[in-house]
């Protein structure tokens, strides 16, 4: 059944980068009239794909068994593709459970409420890595002179959930009118800490004072002499380690 996502600005929570950094997958836009768009199709495989080719990955299964496939992680779409013996590619499904997935030197988890996460830092304080694709239409009014303009948003975006099950989905925009529209692509990573199993996505000094609020001072005080900037990967993990020391 095709899920109504949004009708102005859909997240597909799908999240270092792989071979390449977060600004230079940045955004893509696609200007089209068709009545019904698969983006998945059109879209730039920066804008989707972790690695440029499926590359050897293992999923370590809670029964014990570590199956190897050639994988990729599609964060447009927040699923683990994989190449069957037959040369298909198939999305790997969350059920039977897994306990996590290696791809090269990265390290993945399924989360219910956030999908695919990588593992950055594991302790008493875990950090994880989002990647997340956000899609956004704006219809083009078309002015004197060949100008353009934005009027406001009216197509809607759906997940197509295929017919049969490990087949891979699709994100599709409806466009019934067949008007011209602007399809942005704006790739964006966010980070979230994990205390007691509960996981927290911080984006500020604040959120990180009150995640660990019995060092609230030492927090503030470390992330204020080291410049810590929220959205670096690197000043995460520095910051990661440091919790974890406060409670060593």
């Amino acid at each position: 059944m095709n899920k109504v996502i949004g009708n102005f600005l859909v997240v597909l929570a799908i999240l270092a980068s792989g071979s390449l950094t977060a600004q230079e997958r940045q955004r893509q836009t696609i200007r089209t009239s068709a009545a019904e768009i698969n983006v998945c199709a059109l879209a730039n495989d920066d804008l989707q794909f972790l690695y440029p080719e499926k590359t050897k990955g293992t999923v370590y299964y809670s029964d014990g068994s570590i199956p190897e496939y050639e994988m990729n992680y599609n964060f447009l779409l927040d699923e683990m593709h994989y190449l069957t013996r037959r040369g298909r590619v198939h999305a790997l499904q969350v059920r039977p459970r897994f306990d996590k997935i290696v791809i090269n030197d990265k390290i993945f988890v399924y989360d219910v409420e956030e999908g695919y996460l990588e593992k950055l830092h594991t302790g008493n304080t875990s950090l994880y890595m989002k990647r997340e694709v956000n899609v956004s239409t704006l219809p083009v009014k078309r002015g004197a002179y060949g100008t353009t303009d934005h009027t406001s948003s009216i197509a809607q975006t759906t997940i197509h959930q295929p017919g049969a099950e490990f087949h891979v989905r699709e994100v599709r925009l409806a466009n019934p009118r067949g008007q011209e529209l602007d399809i942005t692509l704006r790739y964006n990573e966010y980070f979230i800490f994990e205390k007691n199993g509960e996981k927290t996505r911080i984006n500020n000094r604040r959120q990180a004072s009150r995640k660990y609020s019995d060092h609230r001072s030492e927090i503030r005080t470390f992330t204020r002499q080291n410049n810590i900037d929220f959205d670096d990967k690197e000043d995460m993990l520095k910051l990661a380690e440091y919790i974890e020391s406060l409670y060593q």
